[in-house]
């Protein structure tokens, strides 16, 4: 695991039992215990450096991910140097700035800085918190942690279970902005710096940016421009000439943007593909792939994959997404074959319509018979329209299983408008516009946590998207234009027009045969030496014939998209039913589940119900080693 945890005041040996809960397996790891202070980090061996750094006050600094830049008084600065250390590229910033240098920084990272003349800690997060930190107090000391377990099964502390925000994890699959499902344990928020005393007591909390819209009219092509230089400049500036990269290539544009960017600045990372089987999506990867010349490695989850994720995900789970978004977590020896992976989340968050809520109108015209339709976008303009509008995206299915209050109430009271401001679950928010177009400010809003977790876990890990550059740009985009415009296929467009031909599998209606002979032709016209490279690498040449060219998918809970059906899933194999049972000690000793509605519950999903869900929530929740201890177990 890389991990970053501390006690900040009396640690005496509460150090210990925090820093056992952290898994080392295969990690270098390293500590200090200093005065009022202690910290621990897990993390891959060759992302070690000795930390702290000492800054010239002889202040300590921690950094827990890596910083890319910093945006100072003469503008931004790339980071040019990574042979020096993060901890002692930021001392050098903390001697130039005090402890605001944190408001410049861009990367994906948290950290800590002890600060020796003002007798302080200060905790601190990146701009959309893509490295959250938990913290929770006791009377004599402040927990901090990159994992919820940890904080949860430490002995000096009373764990118990939030019922506001298990309702909001059931519903929504995670509690909002620094909300938790465990009592008095909270996330930094984005954006800030906690500040403590060196008895653990909070002093102050610095917020130092918030996500503001700015649209600038410019036409379609002009943004597309902006995208795609945006996009060549963060990856020029991130990539190091000693390092092996793997792109996680979905059918879609946001990877196909990211893999058309390395390929155009002369890199040759390893595709990788996530899919059970040939899919038309699995297909379209492969074939971008081919298009660039790139190896492609199709990660194959089998029939067992997602019982395999239910034993391995949960006693790491930070309760944000059920054990399913860890989707990477099966494939360790795969993705660890490279030095970083490289992913496309947030891009159709911060670049579309997804955010909006879009409604389809018919206008008519003069013809009688000619109704067309057109997209209107719906600006939340007060509380309780927001959380309607948040909530559509969501099942509404109540569960009697659950002895939890109503999430709508529970959003409704964590949500207030204070003189012009949006205060979200403990989260600032310039106006409701923002907050719309911003739910990955925290990151942990998103269900691309769980994801980049999965990755992170096993190798290096960045998204192009989480880089303050392309947040500008998507800040400055006009609305209309989002939803007119798909812009990231017209940035696609301007760099690699072959790419954007290429259709996404889920609007190509051609039949599948047509568009495996058209790949066949191409394979066929193919120089020699392209050929040759080409089966080395291509699955259709690995496992021609069978599935690979069937329209008629192999499995009820397969189809040609880059998801699985879980509701026949868990018709078709029995690992939810396991999971109950064999916790069945758990839901009975916790006071906010019914046994007998849970059993039902599963039941009747396997007599036609689809609650997938529901089970899922449920399943990871009773997997977690702080679910077993909280119910004394």
């Amino acid at each position: 695991m890389n991990d970053f945890c501390g006690i900040i005041g009396a640690y005496n040996s509460g150090f210990a039992s925090l820093k056992e809960a952290i898994p080392d397996s295969d990690r270098q790891t390293s500590e200090y215990r200093g005065e009022n202070v202690a910290v621990y980090q897990s993390v891959q061996p060759q992302r070690h450096e000795n930390q702290p750094a000492t800054a010239a006050d002889g202040s300590l600094i921690w950094i827990f991910g890596t910083v890319y830049g910093f945006d100072g008084e003469v503008g931004y600065e790339s980071r040019t140097d990574f042979s020096v250390p993060n901890a002692e590229y930021c001392a050098d910033l903390f001697d130039r700035c005090g402890i605001d240098f944190v408001h410049g920084l861009n990367g994906e990272f948290s950290g800590l800085v002890l600060d020796q003349q003002s007798r302080e800690a200060h905790l601190f997060t990146d701009r959309i918190g893509s490295k959250p930190l938990f913290y929770t107090q006791t009377e004599t000391a402040l927990f901090f942690s990159s994992r919820i377990q940890a904080i949860g099964l430490h002995p000096g502390i009373n764990s118990a279970f939030d019922r506001r925000y298990l309702a909001e994890f059931f519903a929504l699959q995670k509690a909002l902005g620094t909300a938790t499902p465990l009592v008095d344990l909270h996330k930094v928020p984005p954006a800030s710096i906690l500040s403590t005393r060196l008895d653990g007591s909070l002093r102050d909390q610095q917020t130092y940016w918030q996500p503001r819209y700015r649209p600038r009219d410019r036409p379609p092509e002009v943004i597309g421009q902006d995208i795609v230089q945006s996009f060549k400049e963060v990856i020029e500036d991130r990539v190091w000439e000693e390092l092996d990269y793997g792109v996680l290539l979905s059918g879609g544009s946001d990877s196909r943007l990211l893999l058309g960017v390395m390929k155009d600045l002369g890199m040759n990372p390893t595709a990788f593909h996530i899919s059970s089987w040939m899919s038309k999506e699995a297909r379209t990867a492969e074939r971008v792939a081919m298009e660039v010349g790139a190896p492609f490695r199709l990660l194959r989850r089998e029939a067992d994959y997602h019982e395999h994720l239910l034993k391995k995900v949960p006693p790491v789970s930070n309760f944000i997404g059920a054990f399913d978004e860890y989707m990477a977590s099966g494939f360790t020896e795969q993705l660890g074959s490279v030095d970083v992976v490289l992913t496309g989340y947030l891009g159709d968050t911060m670049f579309g319509e997804y955010p909006l809520h879009i409604k389809m109108q018919k206008t008519r015209l003069k013809h009688p018979l000619f109704y067309p339709r057109h997209k209107r976008e719906s600006t939340p303009k007060s509380v309780s329209e927001f959380i309607s509008q948040y909530l559509d995206r969501y099942p509404d299915a109540p569960l009697d299983f659950l002895d939890a209050p109503n999430v709508v109430e529970v959003m409704r009271q964590n949500i207030s408008v204070e003189s012009e401001s949006i205060h979200h679950h403990g989260v600032g928010y310039p106006s409701f516009r923002s907050l719309q177009l911003c739910d990955y400010y925290p990151l942990t809003n998103q269900f691309a946590f769980a994801n980049t977790d999965s990755v992170r876990q096993i190798t290096g890990h960045w998204s192009p998207f989480f880089d303050r550059r392309l947040i500008d740009v998507s800040l400055s985009i006009p609305i209309r234009d989002r939803i007119d415009h798909n812009l990231i296929n017209r940035a696609l467009a301007q760099l690699s027009p072959d790419l954007a031909k290429i259709p996404h599998p889920g609007t190509d209606k051609k039949p599948i045969n047509n568009a495996v002979h058209e790949i066949s032709n191409q394979y066929l016209n193919f120089p020699e030496y392209a050929k040759s490279k080409y089966e080395s690498m291509s699955t259709f040449s690995q496992d021609a014939g069978k599935e690979n060219f069937l329209d008629e998918v192999p499995k009820p809970y397969l189809d040609h998209g880059p998801w699985i059906d879980e509701n026949e899933l868990i018709r078709n194999h029995n690992f939810v039913g396991e999971a109950i049972e064999r916790n069945r000690d758990v839901i009975d000793s916790l006071p906010f589940l019914d046994g007998d509605a849970v059993r039902e519950c599963y039941q009747n999903h396997l007599d036609g119900d689809n609650d997938w869900q529901s089970l899922y929530t449920l399943v990871t929740l009773l997997e977690t080693p702080v679910a077993r201890r909280i119910a004394g177990k």
